[in-house]
């Protein structure tokens, strides 16, 4: 029996644990239901709370492309701050995709909008960043916060998030140099480059072992960079002797002109970059027009007009709105008599000489600038825009292939300003067609060459050492011949073919191109202010320019620029003369060995245009972008300042690599790191828009700013 009973003892010993075992596994069991139904709760929230944090960042980023695409495109911030209102009802919605349906967009500052936009104080941007490392932009902080709920969630958890962004401005003269399109340097003599270097599209760099390419400072391109490597058109690589200090950078972003996304380096696109220095058409308006709000004749204190019949002087759009000024000295201040020949545009150049000494003269004493409703005030002036408008042609016609072979029908010849292509001419017996009138702009053609051509079977090679020649003789059975004429800003290249008598007599009769252009003269000294000088014609700087502030203390050949004031020239070409430079020297295609330079120092920011490599050939590259016209052997052309090129040339269109233009100088070339403080860039100095974001956060429901 006890046996017995020992074993029934056990079997409920067995039964209690069994049944203590099942009752903790059923509070464990049920401990981990309750653990995964919240962490099942926790984990939708958790989800929901970030779709809605996406999106109210998807909201941010919506206000925010628009305010970006605006401002890129040519909207001034005053404009983008006076859509404010605007901006903030541009948030996603059902339109876009009908997920956005069941998202609630609030303001709680405003009723009726769908978010917050707060526009804070200026801010200097000081880029630390390696690739613009030293630039400073001058930007709007704006603050954009999104308050986003799921209205169709369980939780419908409010959400907020805020994200600042800046609209700013970069000064391009903050660069040694800085391309719209291509970039080439390919110097054949020792070159150093300091100061940053930036390309909107691609960039090329070679340099010999005999001469070689130093680059001090950071380099970088939106397209790629190419060393020992020529731009198609160009040729072979001149070698691969290019010294980087510092790493370069390529696929960085575009910096470009709030005028407009069409700035490409050909067709519109260039010529809407070069309407910047155009004068504007009637009606353009200013306020709220890409290109008018940056128009130099926009910015003007003084406008200078040089028409074929008058001059006229014009206080600045913001100065009286361009009233006219009955006394200012032209005699003292402006000569339009002046005839140049730029042996690289094989041509003659009509000129407008401004001297800028006798200009900043009047600037310190005038009276009828400071008398205007808006008045000068105590200032002198500091941005002056002049233009050459003799010989205007503004948009030519086109006719091709014209073909002359029915000798008993008039000829309709063209008319002046008309590119006629290739002209074929086929003559069997005896012509009956009559000249044409010369045009009305065609004044003071002389003919001062006559050569007889009886018996040859051709014109000369070269038709263009007959400029302003009548040539006759008997006329070959067949004949054809190009006419290479181009036309366009203030250039006239009126050529004409003319068929006379009845004996198979030619007449061929042309004048020479004629180009209007600027010349800056006894520029050692700028206004108080210092000068932006804008034109859409080719400059000329003749002598030395901005190297002293008191009339005495001239630092020439060096790097030393304080004794210089902020100065600007932008232009469609820019051309360095030297102080020994004679007009009359360069005129009936003298040999350049007659045009001997002298030592000379410019102080300035260039802004111009060049003539990109092709199938013609090299540009020139940046060693030659400051064009010459002189024998420069065994003398230095000092230069401090910041290079820009933002399109191909309108009027200066002769190509870099012809003979007998120049001989190069020695160059001693230096950024100007005035430039780098806001109180040293010269007035109106352009500016590339760029867009910045600022400080992205998660911020409490509900809120109205951070």
């Amino acid at each position: 029996m006890k046996t017995i009973l020992r074993d029934n003892q056990d079997g409920a010993y067995g039964l209690l644990l069994t049944v203590a075992f099942v009752g903790i596994g059923s509070i464990a069991l049920a401990g981990v239901l309750n653990w995964a139904q919240s962490s099942a709760r926790l984990n939708d929230r958790n989800n929901e709370y970030i779709t809605s944090v996406c999106a109210a960042e998807g909201a941010i980023e919506k206000v925010r492309a628009q305010m970006g695409y605006d401002y890129v495109n040519g909207t001034p911030e005053p404009v983008i701050y006076s859509l404010i209102n605007t901006y903030k009802r541009i948030v996603p919605s059902s339109a876009d995709d009908p997920m956005w349906k069941n998202y609630s967009f609030s303001d709680p500052t405003l009723s009726g909008v769908s978010a917050t936009l707060i526009k804070k104080l200026g801010t200097n941007v000081q880029f630390a960043s390696p690739v613009y490392k030293g630039l400073t932009s001058y930007a709007s902080d704006y603050q954009i916060i999104a308050n986003v709920q799921n209205t169709a969630s369980q939780y419908k958890i409010p959400v907020c998030v805020g994200a600042e962004l800046l609209l700013g401005t970069t000064p391009l003269f903050q660069y040694a140099v800085f391309y719209q399109e291509d970039m080439e340097i390919h110097p054949g003599a020792p070159m150093t480059i300091n100061g940053l270097i930036h390309g909107n599209a691609d960039i090329y760099l070679s340099s010999s072992s005999s001469a070689g390419l130093t680059i001090l400072d950071t380099l970088s391109a939106s397209g790629n960079v190419y060393t020992n490597q020529s731009k198609s058109g160009d040729g072979p690589s001149r070698g691969n002797n290019v010294t980087f200090s510092t790493k370069y950078y390529e696929g960085v972003s575009q910096q470009n002109l709030p005028i407009g996304t069409n700035q490409t380096i050909s067709g519109n696109g260039a010529n809407n970059v070069h309407a910047v220095l155009d004068v504007p058409p009637p009606g353009e308006g200013y306020a709220y027009n890409g290109i008018g709000t940056n128009r130099y004749y926009n910015k003007a204190d003084l406008i200078i007009k040089v028409t074929p019949t008058n001059m006229v002087a014009l206080s600045g759009v913001s100065l009286g709105n361009s009233v006219q000024l009955t006394n200012f000295p032209f005699q003292a201040i402006v000569d339009t008599t002046g005839v140049l020949h730029d042996s690289r545009e094989g041509c003659d150049v009509n000129t407008t000489a401004i001297n800028i000494g006798a200009l900043k003269t009047w600037s310190e004493t005038n009276v009828e600038l400071r008398g205007l409703s808006k008045p000068l005030g105590d200032r002198d002036i500091s941005t002056v825009y002049a233009v050459d408008q003799r010989n205007y042609t503004l948009t030519p016609t086109a006719t091709n292939n014209i073909l002359i072979t029915n000798r008993t029908t008039s000829a309709t010849y063209p008319s002046s300003g008309t590119y006629v292509g290739n002209v074929t001419l086929t003559n069997s017996g005896p012509l009956l067609y009559s000249a044409p009138p010369l045009p009305s702009n065609a004044t003071n053609i002389t003919l001062t060459k006559s050569t007889n051509i009886t018996g040859k079977t051709s014109l000369p090679s070269d038709p263009s050492t007959y400029t302003n020649a009548r040539i006759t003789g008997y006329w070959p059975t067949t004949w054809s011949y190009t006419l290479f004429t181009q036309y366009s800003y203030n250039v006239i290249n009126y050529s004409y073919w003319a068929i006379t008598g009845t004996n198979q007599t030619i007449s061929y009769l042309t004048n020479s191109v004629a180009e209007a252009a600027i010349v800056l003269t006894n520029g050692t000294m700028m206004p108080r202010s210092g000068l932006t000088f804008a034109t859409p014609n080719p400059v000329y700087i003749k002598g030395d320019y901005n190297v002293n502030t008191d009339g005495k203390t001239a630092v020439l050949g060096s790097t030393n620029t304080d004794n210089t004031r902020p100065a600007a020239i932008l232009c469609d070409a820019i051309t360095i003369l030297s102080a020994k430079w004679k007009d009359s020297l360069s005129m009936n295609g003298g040999s350049v060995n007659n045009r001997a330079a002298c030592d000379t120092t410019v102080n300035a920011a260039f802004l111009a245009g060049n003539v990109p490599t092709d199938s013609g050939g090299y540009s020139g590259g940046v060693e030659n972008f400051p064009r010459f016209l002189e024998n420069w052997a065994n003398f230095t052309f000092t230069y401090n300042g910041s290079m820009v090129v933002l399109f191909p040339s309108q009027v200066g269109v002769g190509r870099w690599g012809q003979a007998n233009v120049y001989s190069p100088p020695n160059r001693n070339w230096s950024f100007d790191h005035n430039f780098l403080s806001a109180q040293r860039l010269p007035t109106n100095t352009p500016n590339a828009v760029l867009l910045t974001r600022g400080t992205w956060k998660v911020l409490p429901a509900g809120s109205t700013g951070f």
